[in-house]
């Protein structure tokens, strides 16, 4: 069941509540933030293992999913997508939630932790750089993909670079559906801002516990030492390596990742009592 919450003027969140938790506990909240073309909908491998010690809430984006569809000349930004996610979590009356972000969701979860820090408990990132700049290249090619064909063609031509070479041809097949649905201007909108996006400076100022996950052969996102070049910079960190070469993490490994996800929140846990 869909929720949908007005965070600005004419515009609406869509997000999914999963809770299992005991009902005679107050459980903390984690919101999981999806990426380009996707919705709330792609985290659903990784609900088992939160839902039962935590209230979780899969968020659709402004842009995707049921939330609010954006026009072709709306300004996209990392700083904007964490504004909404602000006016969400004050939206919802939370003072401090956990944030899992994968690929463009985990550069707006390390804005949003980085510039709020007062809202954070934790921040676990699957899948995503801090500076896109690499994709600068290839971007033209994708735009005009989308612009000649479709939404559905530019996700089928790219998804296995994005999930590597391990995901079964059924799970492919639902993942260039799912993101073939997206709408067209809000991922060309998207596209126009990616090879800009540099949030580098931002980690330092990130204080919340974080879990940083990518995969041992993901390339397209560069090196694991390169992640490690940015990950050590938030102080309190670590940084886990997922067997695979897909980029899209979360997706591809959810067991994987999502396992490693609760470990960590559980070991967070057992810090504070």
């Amino acid at each position: 069941m869909k929720h949908h919450l007005d965070i600005a003027t004419g515009v609406t969140l869509a997000y999914t509540i999963d809770d299992f938790t005991d009902p005679w506990r107050n459980a903390e909240t984690i919101i999981l933030v999806h990426g380009i073309a996707e919705s709330g909908d792609a985290w659903r491998g990784w609900v088992p293992y939160l839902a039962r010690h935590y209230k979780v809430i899969r968020l659709d984006l402004r842009g995707f999913g049921d939330s609010t569809p954006m026009p072709l000349d709306y300004e996209w930004s990392i700083a904007a997508l964490a504004n909404d996610l602000e006016a969400f979590v004050a939206g919802l009356g939370l003072a401090r939630v956990h944030l899992v972000g994968a690929k463009l969701g985990g550069l707006v979860a390390m804005k949003f932790a980085a510039t709020r820090p007062g809202r954070m408990h934790t921040l676990i990132v699957s899948g995503a750089t801090v500076k896109l700049d690499f994709l600068a290249p290839s971007i033209p090619a994708k735009v005009r993909c989308m612009e000649k064909e479709s939404i559905r063609a530019w996700a089928e031509s790219t998804m296995r670079e994005r999930m590597g070479t391990g995901m079964p041809p059924a799970a492919v097949t639902w993942w260039i559906d799912h993101m073939g649905q997206a709408p067209k201007a809000s991922v060309l909108g998207i596209y126009r801002m990616l090879a800009g996006v540099d949030i580098t400076r931002d980690i330092p100022n990130i204080t919340a516990p974080t879990l940083v996950m990518t995969s041992t052969n993901s390339g397209y996102y560069g090196s694991t030492q390169e992640f490690g070049n940015w990950q050590k910079n938030i102080a309190d960190s670590e940084l886990v390596l997922i067997p695979g070469d897909s980029y899209h993490i979360s997706a591809s490994y959810p067991d994987a990742c999502a396992s490693k996800a609760a470990h960590f929140l559980a070991r967070w846990r057992k810090k504070r009592v």
